[in-house]
């Protein structure tokens, strides 16, 4: 099988693509005279998390037990928000939950949901109802308006 990969640059402009033959996970030969391909095969499939290993989102639930912790990762969390979009806020649903200091699982706990589901909002890839809208608006302190707005800039990206 070819398949035809462009080639992202440095500096996100446009590249010539090149056809590259993949057959099963081994890249057989490239068309473009000189290219260097670079094929990486790593198994990320584990049945259990290493002894003494924890999960990042259970690690930062407990570290958000900690007032003063929480108090700071909230900040941290703004200047996120202030780095990524400066001035020129767009007001997505992400913007507006890191202007709060919020995580996406505790956003998720405020509206009674799950970070898998806050994920897929925030990138626009489900419908909410309007219970859902008002339950938003609620935990960001915003108007149902501007949950709306934000969640139509989403489905716009």
């Amino acid at each position: 099988m070819t398949q035809l990969i462009p080639l992202p640059s440095a500096f996100s402009t446009p590249t010539t693509p090149f056809e590259v033959e993949v057959r099963g996970n081994q890249v057989i030969g490239a068309a473009s005279p000189g290219a260097r391909v670079y094929m990486l095969n790593v198994d990320l499939s584990m049945d259990a998390l290493p002894s003494g290993a924890v999960e990042i989102d259970d690690y930062v639930a407990q570290l958000e037990q900690d007032p003063a912790i929480r108090v700071e990762l909230e900040q941290a969390r703004q200047e996120i928000r202030a780095t990524i979009y400066g001035t020129d806020d767009p007001s997505s649903i992400r913007s507006l939950r890191l202007s709060k200091g919020l995580s996406q699982a505790r956003l998720a706990d405020a509206i009674g949901s799950t970070q898998a589901h806050i994920a897929r909002i925030e990138a626009g890839h489900t419908n909410l109802h309007v219970q859902t809208i008002v339950r938003l608006a609620r935990a960001l302190d915003e108007s149902p308006m501007a949950v709306f707005r934000a969640l139509a800039q989403a489905g716009d990206a």
